[in-house]
């Protein structure tokens, strides 16, 4: 995890999810990449990235590790929330075939409040992912 700072460490405690009984310890995400629309498919689909994360998570499979996604959010994505879903539906969509990706932390940022904008949220990251979870942080 030195290497890769752009995963943190996180905890998702007992009783969290029906049958829950114990912490489940996880490694999040915490790096997004949103661009221009004016930008390269090259410059915005880093495969090499994906390839070495798809690696993690096999890995992982080996040990019951299970992972929850954390967005993080900058100034600019507050703006639009749209652009965080849609870059979490990305992320989703690229890693679909693992089954220890449990789900989606809801962002604790002010624009995830609404319970509009979270219902949004869910519904666009269970489209197609109906095994994900997703926990609002406080």
């Amino acid at each position: 995890m030195a290497d890769c700072p752009f995963y943190t460490v996180h905890t998702i405690p007992a009783g969290t999810y029906p049958g829950q009984e114990a912490d489940v310890n996880t490694v999040t995400v915490k790096a997004t990449l949103i661009v221009s629309a004016d930008a390269s498919e090259e410059d915005v689909y880093n495969e090499e990235y994906l390839a070495n994360l798809r690696k993690i998570f096999k890995l992982a499979q080996n040990y019951n590790l299970k992972f929850l996604f954390l967005p993080q959010i900058d100034e600019d994505l507050q703006k639009d929330y749209t652009l965080t879903i849609k870059s979490m539906k990305h992320t989703a969509r690229r890693l679909k075939k693992f089954e220890n990706i449990i789900g989606f932390a809801i962002p604790e940022e002010e624009c995830f409040k609404n319970e509009k904008v979270r219902q949004e949220f869910i519904s666009e990251l269970s489209e197609k992912h109906e095994h994900y979870k997703f926990i609002v942080l406080s």
